[in-house]
């Protein structure tokens, strides 16, 4: 990071980056990676000779001739102190030293391989331009985040209680074993630590000798009458004699006796022991990890443990798959029972109380057939019933019915209902099955947690589902919790520069001044080329979901505020709508490319990786010679292109986003030997002037966590959008860069574009 990068008017320092040339040249995918890693003979070594890992000592043996660079000295920067800084300074500055060193011979041996492979000078002039990346943030930032971290926390604590409450009603089902009656509780360890007494009594006062000189205490009896002080003695004796028995067995109990007698293990695991050693080591580290501020040594009773990651929640839940309990077995996952045989087999499957399984089976079968009558019946009487059946109510189930009972073959239901019967036969083998839950990414795979940010959706469907109120709630806040919980410690991580009012234009020193707000700037650390589709790779910024009414801090995006413009372009040939022949025969055009000799791009002539032997077309170098020297280019994610403009200069900075979409159409239907551009692809259906990095402008962005929305919560109205026409009437036909850029009294709103393509 350099000072330069972050002043809000740019300059013309712009930086190659020698990784993402490496990924263009020499990069490798995801399995290659991790074929390299394994280092296992590989069976085709070919590729591996043009390629490497990513990191600097690879890349620097792959270019520079099988070079070794030491990193030893690293791990000082990693894990030394500021003394251990100081103490190797010297052999330090020469490690950083000979890194520049290293850096510039691989960028000596890799840009004429760049420039081979990717002649257009498009290809470089964009990349310089994606690695200006610039997001403008201001007080809202840190808002946006406390207030985040707050609902989470608020949530959290009364999922974390709602769950401990699941806890103690599971635990009373040790009463009279009626845990071997749950369909989800019946392979938990419900073993229980007995009192162990001591065999002597250790020396202590009696019971007489404690009670001697009791405090002087006053009460109210049932008559509301107050108890003298000799009233008050004598029934504390009374009671004293009473428990006396009991009472003397507390000399015999261990001075060290174990925790929670009595209750089930499962339960006691999910404890703590008040001051226990092990609360720093266990307890701390959950809090922390669900997002619950540990701000002092206070003990919390009971399963203070329990939470939605752990193997037995889902148990506690009582969690079905299409109304069938939920198991998991070691090696399979997660899946759900059923009262026949699979291919699975479920360990001590004498334990599972078949009854109760046979009967939930048995009604959601009746339930099926159910409605697989009504609609045979529904079926087959539809062109034997007079007209007027269309004025039946069925909606009254004693009505419909009497109507299915009509039609249905009385034979076969009293089939049915014997071969239903038979099933219940005590000589039925017990035969139990498990079926895996089906994976995202293939059945091959095992679902590790149902309550996962994955497969959370499912409970939209009813696939998987609770059997009561208490586990809806749970699972509706798991969801609403599983953006922040996912994404909070990489927004924690995000590196904000604050900008002091010289580093600023003075149309914002004056609003600093005025309004107290504070301006601030995150460079996102983008590789700027991705391997195969060569899209920008960042983890954070480029996979930001957009704000999502029931989950907690998604409204990030909109965080990206004042005078930004926000544009998304769609590329060329997204949602394509082929007509005749001119699908297949542009899959077969694709194909050719793929198997030659040499695959390039049809536009720019890009190759592929050496390691794999298309890469797309943005409209920013374009875009860069339209617009005044004001415009700053903030990111792009996908198809989106986004940008940074003054206030008195959004609409001729739209015109410019509108001309672009021209003019790269015009060169790709160029170079396919075509001559006329339809007008429906022109130009963008429409382009939205914004003052946040939100998807659409019309988007008030209301989560749990900015319950007031953007315009009530942070008073930032709701953004605009122009097709081409609107958009030539607002900027007079101007277009950014060839206005008059000598405008007095600029102007210190923001204002965000989005182009959106409905063709």
């Amino acid at each position: 990071r350099i000072k330069e990068q972050y002043w809000l008017n740019r300059t013309g320092l712009r930086f190659i980056d020698t990784l993402s040339m490496h990924v263009c040249v020499s990069g490798i995918t995801r399995y290659q990676r991790s074929l390299l890693k394994s280092e296992q003979n590989l069976t085709d070594e070919s590729w591996t000779n043009v390629s490497s890992l990513n990191s600097l000592s690879e890349v620097y043996k792959l270019y520079c001739k099988g070079k070794v660079l030491d990193k030893t000295d690293r791990n000082i920067f990693v894990e030394g102190s500021l003394e251990d800084i100081e103490n190797n300074w010297h052999n330090l500055m020469t490690y950083c030293a000979n890194d520049t060193l290293a850096t510039f011979e691989v960028i000596q041996a890799l840009f004429p391989l760049f420039l081979e492979r990717f002649p257009h000078p498009v290809t470089l002039a964009g990349m310089l331009e994606l690695s200006t990346a610039y997001l403008p943030v201001n007080n809202n930032w840190v808002k946006y985040f406390n207030e985040s971290c707050q609902t989470f926390n608020d949530l959290n604590v009364e999922m974390k209680s709602l769950l401990m409450d699941k806890c103690d009603q599971a635990c009373s089902l040790l009463h009279d074993d009626k845990y071997k009656d749950s369909l989800w509780l019946w392979d938990q360890d419900w073993s229980v630590k007995d009192l162990k007494l001591k065999k002597k009594a250790s020396k202590t006062l009696s019971v007489e000798q404690e009670t001697e000189e009791p405090e002087e205490f006053y009460e109210i009896n049932k008559n509301g009458e107050d108890q003298t002080e000799d009233e008050f003695v004598k029934r504390r004796r009374e009671l004293v004699e009473k428990f006396k028995p009991l009472m003397q067995t507390k000399d015999r109990l261990p001075v060290n006796s174990s925790y929670l007698i009595g209750y089930p293990e499962w339960y006691r695991k999910l404890c703590v022991k008040p001051h226990s050693a092990d609360k720093d080591a266990v307890s701390k580290q959950e809090l922390i990890h669900d997002g619950i501020s540990d701000t002092s040594e206070a003990w919390i009773p009971g399963p203070s443990l329990i939470s939605t990651s752990m193997q037995i929640t889902p148990k506690l839940l009582s969690l079905t798959w299409k109304s069938m309990p939920l198991h998991f077995i070691r090696g399979h996952g997660w899946g759900y029972l059923v009262p026949y045989s699979t291919d699975i087999k479920v360990p001590d499957a004498e334990n599972i109380p078949l009854e109760q399984l046979k009967q939930l089976y048995n009604n959601i079968t009746k339930q099926d057939n159910c409605e697989a009558n009504v609609d045979n019946a529904q079926n087959s009487l539809r062109d034997s019933v007079e007209t007027n059946i269309s004025f039946i109510d069925c909606s009254k189930s004693a009505k419909r019915l009497e109507v299915i009972a009509n039609v249905l073959d009385k034979k076969k239901l009293a089939e049915a209902s014997s071969t239903d019967t038979s099933t219940d036969d005590a000589d039925t083998p017990r035969e139990i099955g498990f079926i895996k839950l089906p994976h995202k990414d293939g059945e091959h795979l095992n679902v590790g947690n149902p309550l996962s940010r994955d497969f959370i959706n499912k409970f939209s469907d009813n696939s998987l589902a609770g059997v009561d109120i208490g586990a809806k709630r749970i699972i509706e806040i798991s969801r609403m919790l599983s953006y922040w919980r996912n994404n909070h410690e990489r927004v924690k991580k995000q590196f904000v520069v604050w900008l002091n009012k010289k580093d600023l234009p003075r149309r914002l020193v004056e609003n600093i001044e005025s309004e107290g707000r504070d301006y601030g700037v995150i460079l996102p650390q983008l590789i700027v080329s991705g391997t195969l589709t060569r899209r920008a790779v960042e983890a954070t910024w480029m996979t930001a979901s957009n704000a999502v009414g029931e989950r907690v801090g998604s409204e990030l995006r909109a965080m990206i505020q004042d005078f930004c413009y926000n544009t998304s372009v769609d590329k060329i040939f997204d949602k394509p709508q082929w007509y005749g022949g001119t699908e297949s025969a542009m899959f077969n055009r694709l194909e050719e490319i793929a198997t030659s000799l040499q695959p390039v791009t049809p536009f720019l002539n890009c190759r592929l990786s050496r390691a794999l032997e298309p890469v797309s077309e943005d409209d920013i170098v374009c875009m860069r010679w339209l617009v005044s020297r004001d415009t700053r280019f903030v990111i792009s994610i996908h198809d989106e292109i986004r940008y940074l403009v003054p206030d008195e200069e959004k609409y001729e900075t739209a015109l410019a986003l509108h001309v672009t979409n021209l003019l790269t159409r015009a060169f790709c239907i160029k170079k396919l030997g075509m001559t006329d551009i339809p007008l429906s692809i022109s130009f963008f259906s429409g382009v939205e002037i914004d003052k946040v990095l939100r998807k659409e402008s019309d988007n008030d962005c209301k989560t749990p966590s900015n319950p007031y929305g953007l315009c009530k919560g942070y008073g930032i109205p709701l953004g605009e959008i122009l097709d081409i026409y609107q958009t030539i009437d607002k900027a007079n036909g101007v277009i950014g860069t060839f206005k008059n850029s000598k405008k007095p009294n600029r102007k210190s709103s923001v204002k965000t574009i989005k182009i959106s393509n409905d063709q």
